[in-house]
Order: structure tokens, then C-alpha cells, then sequence
């Protein structure tokens, strides 16, 4: 076998490869399979060459290059096809082309085949055999080359007509060089030179393959793995976040796509033939084709989910199958949680303000008799003033009425406390001392640091700034009580505050000896959806404090510093008067 005969050789083997590839790549898809027929087509048309370049004899070489009419000829035919599918909009004017393309073609091929018509012999030359054509060989290859230069005639005409590829600019001179390009190379190398005896080998073939790869290679980078409407709402379904199932019958599972497989945990093929019921768990179907479910998953691990089902029909009405598509509920039942625990907190605040203004009347009357019963005691002391004897007793009930007007003080000042963090406030900006602000939220936080963490001050001496004071007290409160959460069982507190030319800076930093927050939940760590397990409830408070800061014109951060270290920075701006004083 002649070395000319490894270019056709490669050629099957790239055409083959190549053919293969592409149809595997979109099975279901009918421009995947004319591409794939056209390699193929240079595949049977290379291992002709081939075999009629390994023959021993002319003569014995002659049946491989008739049959190479099953082949070339089917070119025609499948390239006038192929752009027909990627632009619809050709359908209408080359519909009777095409059908009459693949009719002749069989018919032509045979005829091809079986007589001296167009291949009347075979040459042996220096490197390997060439034909010599029958005198109906033009008939033959005007009828290979008609059909695409037709379509590529056409295409060029309808440039501004749409396409179904509306991703791909720029397509019909792609398509066109796709046909026009081998269309040239077979011309000149398979038809032309040896129609005039001119000895040079057959490039046809391999100008087909190597074009494919270019066009796969092209395809590939442009990311483009389906060409047709159908390809495409399948890449569509592959990128939505909702698990989609094609069911048939009552519910059984005919396609999914990747989203569910996730969801499930489990493989496309396990799944295809199941039953959609089999895979939720309490659902509670609704009369709006809407219901709210479990998901389970191949671990047992269940996923809430949301279920839309959707009914196919054909033309006339009937049922054909159904759609379900289900969405992930998970940071929807989060989110309801957060809801709920939001709405028990203002519950709980608003019984506590209530609580403290029935107590504030009872502490004014504690305080008032405690005042009179020190204003009789002294009375009652001058009295006994010559009586050595009465003044232990007169001591020691002087300090315990002081000890009780203290803590009923302190009662009193913690109820104003309460009062004050549950009244709204206005919203408006007034003037406010951010360490009084800082200090008050503090104090209210004690009851649950208490016991569990450790709390150290530095505060210095800082400007007054227009704020919303009740807000910005609830602002520091949260940070506070989330920052203490991150603390686990116990730690440190150490909370400052500073002045800065253009801001107010009032740092609250957390020592602790749990594991810390993940790379993932620092990166959350203002989503009030950030799950318990990641950083318990830190997300939810800080979130509130992040919006409130932000509403403020300030900014707040979170730094972890080391594994045991967490830092809150809260920045208020200060307005330009103040910089200037």
C-alpha cells in the first residue's frame, strides 16, 4: 500500500471519531445526526480509498472506487438537510428540494455502483490508483454539488432572516464556508485534476474531516453543545435551580434533569422508569396543581420542596403526560423560621414593656414608702436619742432601708431600660452620645452575659452625631447578643469605642475557646438565612444590624482574626461641622 494512502486513512479515522463523538454528545438531537452523517459519509468515503489503494490490481480496485457512489453522493442530500435545521426559516422554499435530494440519491448511488457509467476504470499511478471517468460522471457530481450550493445560494440571500441559533453571530458565513469549503477542495482534487489527467492526490475527504474538527473545536470553546430549539431548552433545563421531571402515565418518571439528580442524590438512571410518589414524603396535594412536600433523598436526608404539576396535551386536548417541578424550600423554611422567632422576640418585647410599665406603679410606691419609713425612723430616733440602747436597732434598720432603696433603684432604672428599648422612637435623626447608646445596650445584654461572658469597656470621649437612636440601640444590642452566641459556652467581651476625623468607631471583640466560624459563614455572615449549625444565631442579629447601620450611612464589618477571635466594626459617620470642632 502506497505511503499517499495513511491522508484517506486518517481521514476515516478522524471522520469516524469525530461522526461518533458528536452524535453521543446530543443523541436526541436531529442536527447532531446529520453532522454525524456527513463524517460518516467521509469515513466510508476514506476506507474506500483505502481498500482500492491496497488492491493488488487495477482491475481489483475498480469495485472500491464505483461504490464510493454509496458515499459522496449522499453529501448533497445531508448538507442541504443540515442547514435547513439550523435555519428554519429555508424549510418552506427547499421542503420539495429535499425530499427529492433523498429520493435520487439511493437510485444514483446504485446506478453508480453497478455500471461503467460514471467510473470506467482505474489507473495505477506513482502513488496509488486513480479513476477514469464514464461519460455520465458530470450527471453525477452536479448532483452532489447542486443541493448545497442551492442551500448555500439561498442561505446567503435570507441573511437577515432569524435563526434558531440566536446565540451564535454570525452563522450563515460559518455555515456557508462549512459547505462551501470541502465543496471546493473534491471540485479541484477528486473531480477536476483527474477529469484532466493531471496527477495529484484525493483530498476530498480529508478537507471534510479536518473542517469538522475545526467546526467541533469551534463549538466546543463557544460552548455551544446543542444546536437545535430542542438542544437547547434541554441546556436550558440543565442551568435551572428547580428540579424538572417529564412523568408519564399517573407518575412515572420518564426525563429529569440535573437539578433533581442533586436533589436526590441520585443518578439519572436510577430514577428514569420510578415513580415520582416514591420520592416525596407527606405531600399535600392542592387543587391548583401546587403543593408543599419532602423530598427524599438515596441517604434518607429529606428536602422540603415546593411541586408544581403541570399537564400536557396535545392539539385535540388530551393528556399526554406531565411536568413537576420542584423547587428547593429549604431557605424558604429558614426564612419562616427566622420570621417566627422575629415575631416571638417582638411578642415577648412588647409583654415586657407592658410588664415594666405595671411595675414601674408598684416600684413608685415601694419607693415612696421606703422614703417615709426612713423619714419616721429618723423620727422615731431622735426620740430615743438618751436611750443607749435603741441605737443598734436604729443603725442597722437605717442601712437595710438603704440597701432596699438601692436595689429597688436599680429595679426602677433597669424597668426605664425596658421601657425605653421597646418604645419605636420617632426614626428621626436627633443628637446622640454613641457610648450612651453602646452602654445602655450593654446593660440590657447583662441578664444573658451574665455568668457566661466576661465584659471590659475602654470608651472615649466621642462626638455627637444625628441618629436614630432607638434604632442604632438595637443595632448594638444584636451585635452584642450575637456576638456572645459565637462565644458558645464562655469568653470575653471587650467592647470600644473611639472618635476618628471622619467616623465613630465602636468595636466589639469576642474571645473565645470554641472551634470559630467557617470560611463559608464569615462570608455570610450578614444572611439572616445563615443556617443554626454554621453559626448558630449570629447571622440573624447581625443581619438586623447590618440594614440598620447601613440606613445610618455607616458600615459594619466582621473580621476573624485568629480561630478564637471575632471582631465587629461598627463606623458612623461624622458629620463635617463636627470634623472641624
Amino acid at each position: 500500500m502506497p505511503p499517499y494512502a495513511l491522508i484517506p486513512l486518517l481521514a476515516c479515522v478522524v471522520s469516524a471519531a469525530l461522526a461518533s463523538a458528536n452524535i453521543v454528545r446530543d443523541p436526541r438531537g436531529r442536527v447532531s445526526w446529520l453532522i454525524g452523517g456527513v463524517l460518516v459519509v467521509a469515513a466510508v468515503w476514506s476506507l474506500l480509498i483505502v481498500l482500492w489503494c491496497a488492491a493488488p490490481t487495477p482491475e481489483a480496485a475498480l469495485p472500491a472506487m464505483r461504490a464510493v457512489g454509496f458515499a459522496y453522493l449522499w453529501l448533497g442530500p445531508l448538507c442541504l438537510d443540515l442547514i435547513m435545521q439550523v435555519r428554519p426559516s429555508l424549510s418552506p422554499r427547499l421542503h420539495n428540494a429535499r425530499t427529492l435530494a433523498y429520493l435520487l440519491t439511493p437510485v444514483l448511488a446504485m446506478v453508480h455502483a453497478s455500471t461503467p457509467w460514471f467510473i470506467e476504470s482505474a489507473v495505477a499511478t506513482e502513488w496509488g490508483y486513480v479513476y477514469r471517468f464514464g461519460p455520465a460522471f458530470p450527471l453525477a457530481y452536479l448532483f452532489a454539488a447542486f443541493w448545497p450550493a442551492l442551500a448555500v445560494g439561498v442561505l446567503i440571500r435570507t441573511q437577515a432572516g432569524g435563526s434558531e441559533l440566536e446565540g451564535i453571530s454570525g452563522q450563515g458565513p460559518i455555515l456557508s464556508l462549512a459547505v462551501a469549503g470541502p465543496l471546493l477542495v473534491v471540485t479541484v482534487t477528486d473531480a477536476l485534476l483527474p477529469l484532466l489527467e493531471i496527477p495529484f492526490p484525493l483530498l476530498g475527504t480529508a478537507s471534510i474531516a479536518g473542517l469538522g474538527g475545526v467546526i467541533w473545536i469551534w463549538a466546543y470553546r463557544l460552548g455551544l453543545t446543542a444546536f437545535t430549539a430542542a438542544g437547547f431548552a434541554r441546556e436550558i433545563l440543565e442551568t435551572l435551580p428547580e428540579g424538572v421531571a417529564l412523568l408519564r402515565g399517573q407518575d412515572t418518571i420518564r426525563s429529569i434533569n440535573g437539578t433533581l439528580s442533586r436533589l436526590t442524590e441520585t443518578p439519572p438512571a436510577a430514577l428514569i422508569g420510578g415513580s415520582l410518589g416514591d420520592l416525596l414524603v407527606d405531600p399535600r396535594p392542592a387543587d391548583s396543581g401546587e403543593y408543599e412536600a419532602l423530598l427524599r433523598g438515596r441517604s434518607g436526608r429529606t428536602i422540603p420542596v415546593s411541586v408544581t404539576d403541570i399537564q400536557l396535551q396535545d392539539r385535540r386536548g388530551s393528556t399526554t403526560g406531565r411536568v413537576a417541578v420542584l423547587r428547593d424550600q429549604r431557605r424558604v423554611v429558614e426564612l419562616r423560621r427566622q420570621l417566627v422567632t422575629a415575631a416571638q422576640h417582638a411578642a415577648v418585647g412588647e409583654m415586657a414593656a407592658g410588664i415594666a410599665h405595671e411595675v414601674n406603679n408598684p416600684i413608685a410606691f415601694i419607693l415612696a414608702n421606703l422614703n417615709l419609713l426612713e423619714q419616721h425612723l429618723e423620727h422615731l430616733g431622735q426620740k430615743l436619742a438618751g436611750e443607749s440602747s435603741a441605737d443598734g436597732p436604729l443603725d442597722r434598720s437605717r442601712s437595710c432601708i438603704q440597701a432596699a432603696n438601692g436595689a429597688v433603684g436599680r429595679v426602677a432604672g433597669i424597668v426605664r431600660e425596658v421601657r425605653g428599648f421597646a418604645h419605636k422612637g420617632s426614626g428621626e435623626p436627633e443628637l446622640v452620645d454613641v457610648t450612651q447608646l453602646v452602654e445602655s445596650a450593654v446593660r440590657l445584654a447583662m441578664p444573658r452575659l451574665r455568668g457566661r461572658v466576661e465584659v471590659s469597656r475602654d470608651y472615649r470621649p466621642v462626638p455627637l452625631i444625628p441618629a436614630a437612636a432607638q434604632d442604632l440601640k438595637h443595632a448594638f444590642l444584636s451585635v452584642l447578643v450575637s456576638s456572645a452566641a459565637s462565644c458558645g459556652g464562655s469568653g470575653t467581651l471587650h467592647i470600644r469605642s473611639a472618635a476618628t476625623p471622619c467616623c465613630i468607631e465602636v468595636d466589639v471583640e469576642v474571645r473565645h475557646q470554641g472551634p470559630g466560624l467557617s470560611e463559608d459563614a464569615l462570608a455570610r455572615i450578614f444572611d439572616p438565612l445563615l443556617h443554626p449549625s454554621d453559626a448558630g444565631d449570629v447571622g440573624f442579629g447581625l443581619a438586623m444590624a447590618y440594614h440598620v447601620v447601613r440606613d445610618q450611612g455607616g458600615r459594619i464589618a466582621v473580621e476573624s482574626r485568629r480561630p478564637s477571635v471575632l471582631c465587629v466594626r461598627i463606623e458612623l459617620p461624622v458629620p463635617e461641622d463636627e470634623e472641624a470642632t
